[in-house]
């Protein structure tokens, strides 16, 4: 808990700016403070010395080049559905890392592969989650290992994800406003805040692209249950980043006016660890 905790305080702080990608060189993105606390949990839960592992939404493969730094005789195999500028397929293969472009819901990887898998800020994006666990179940081998964190998820006070890690946007929607304020409510409010295009960027980017999978907490856990995994860990982490935390009043309402307890609505960061049985 802990852990998972140090982890969440550190997300979403100024975002690092970096250059394009010089020719066939795919730039490294700094690796913050958040990503090397997910990294310590992650070789405190898991291990991974000789073993073959599954990195699910790598990117450009920042983490898994630090866990291979750190443990040394490892093989990682990273997968993204969006390279950030590698180019290929396979875009990168080394004697310890391959990256691939891939969905998580149709792995061409053999049943039984993966030794482990992990994921960092991933799994509040996918669309069917109940097919990526059923498809990382299947390439992991029995006894196998998923350590995962996802943050922020659709049903906490930031689950909108609309610019939420910029200073000058913390305040563009009040806390849990996308599930309680109605679309037209919430189109006003960020309309007078920033004006009518920015509104009508939100309101695409919220409720119409595939970059949420706007799943509740309570679904998500439904997903698990039934995917064939045993629970190892499951860690909800309550946290309010860059804003006071609202009041008991204020969750009850939302609470009254969403059907969601305000249990579920406090829980900002979900960690699993799960084992494939």
């Amino acid at each position: 808990m802990r852990g998972l905790n140090r982890i969440l305080s550190l997300l979403h702080q100024q975002t690092r700016r970096w250059p394009a990608s010089q020719g066939n060189q795919p730039y490294q993105i700094p690796l913050e403070p958040w990503h090397l606390s997910f990294i310590d949990d992650l070789l405190l839960k898991v291990p991974l010395k000789n073993r073959v592992v599954l990195d699910i939404g790598c990117g450009r493969g920042e983490v898994a080049r630090e866990v291979i730094r750190r443990v040394g005789e490892v093989v990682v195999n990273g997968i993204d559905s969006d390279l950030c500028g590698l180019a290929d397929t396979k875009a990168e293969k080394s004697n310890r890392l391959t990256i691939h472009r891939m969905d998580v819901n149709s792995l061409a990887f053999p049943d039984a592969h993966f030794d482990a898998a992990y994921s960092l800020n991933v799994f509040e994006h996918i669309n069917d989650l109940e097919g990526a666990y059923r498809e990382l179940r299947r390439v992991l081998k029995p006894g196998g290992l998923l350590y995962l964190y996802s943050s922020p998820i659709w049903t906490s006070y930031r689950g909108h994800h609309f610019n939420h890690w910029l200073s000058d946007y913390v305040d563009l929607i009040p806390p849990w406003g996308h599930l309680y304020l109605g679309k037209a409510r919430l189109f006003e409010e960020i309309a007078r805040k920033k004006g009518s295009a920015v509104a009508a960027e939100a309101m695409t980017y919220i409720f119409e692209s595939n970059y949420l999978n706007r799943t509740s907490l309570s679904a998500h856990k439904k997903f698990v249950r039934e995917s064939g995994f045993k629970i190892v860990e499951w860690t909800g982490v309550t946290t309010f980043e860059s804003i006071e935390a609202p009041s008991a009043e204020y969750i009850q309402k939302v609470a009254h006016a969403t059907g969601l307890s305000p249990d579920e609505l406090t829980v900002d960061g979900l960690g699993l660890l799960l084992e494939r049985v």
